[in-house]
C-alpha cells in the first residue's frame, strides 16, 4: 500500500509541473522508452494510475498511453483500451472526458495521428492540443467535403 501511494504521488509530482522542469535531455531520454514499447512494465502502471482519484495522476497517464501508441504501432492492450473508453465516457470530470476522448480518436484512427507520432512533445497539453487541432482540422475537412456543391444540380 506504502508503494502504490509513493508511486501515485510521484506520477502526481510529474503531473502537476514536472514535465515544464524537465530539461531536453530527460524529454529525448522519455520519447525514447515510448518507443521502445515495453508492455510488461507499463500496461499494469498504466492501469492503476487511470484509476486514481488524482486528475492529473489520470491526464498524465492518458498523455503517456497516447505516445505509447503515437511511437509504436500496434500497441493496444485491449484492458487499457477499455479503461480509456470508460473514462471517455463516464470519467470524473470534463477534462479527463475530454482527453480519454481524444486518446480514443487516435487508437480508432491511428492513421489520421501518424504524422503526430513523429514529434517530441515537451509536455502533455502540447500532445493534447496537437491531438485536438489535427482532430479538429480533419472534421472541418470532411464536413466541407460533404457540403460541397456538386455540378448540374
Amino acid at each position: 500500500m506504502k508503494r502504490a501511494l509513493l508511486t501515485t504521488m510521484v506520477l502526481a509530482a510529474m503531473a502537476a509541473g514536472g514535465a515544464n522542469a524537465q530539461d531536453a535531455e530527460w524529454k529525448s531520454y522519455a520519447a525514447e522508452h515510448y518507443r521502445a514499447g515495453d508492455t510488461k512494465v507499463v500496461i499494469p502502471r498504466y492501469l492503476y494510475c487511470l484509476n486514481s482519484e488524482n486528475e492529473g495522476v489520470v491526464i498524465s497517464t492518458l498523455a503517456f498511453f497516447a505516445r505509447m501508441n503515437l511511437y509504436n504501432e500496434g500497441f493496444h492492450p485491449s484492458k487499457v483500451q477499455s479503461e480509456v473508453t470508460r473514462l471517455a465516457e463516464a470519467g470524473p470530470s470534463p477534462a479527463i472526458r475530454y482527453r480519454a476522448y481524444l486518446v480514443t480518436m487516435l487508437l480508432d484512427n491511428p492513421g489520421l495521428f501518424a504524422e503526430d507520432g513523429t514529434h517530441d512533445y515537451m509536455s502533455d497539453d502540447d500532445l493534447f492540443q496537437a491531438l485536438s487541432v489535427r482532430l479538429s482540422k480533419s472534421l472541418l475537412t470532411l464536413n466541407e467535403v460533404q457540403t460541397m456543391p456538386t455540378a448540374g444540380r
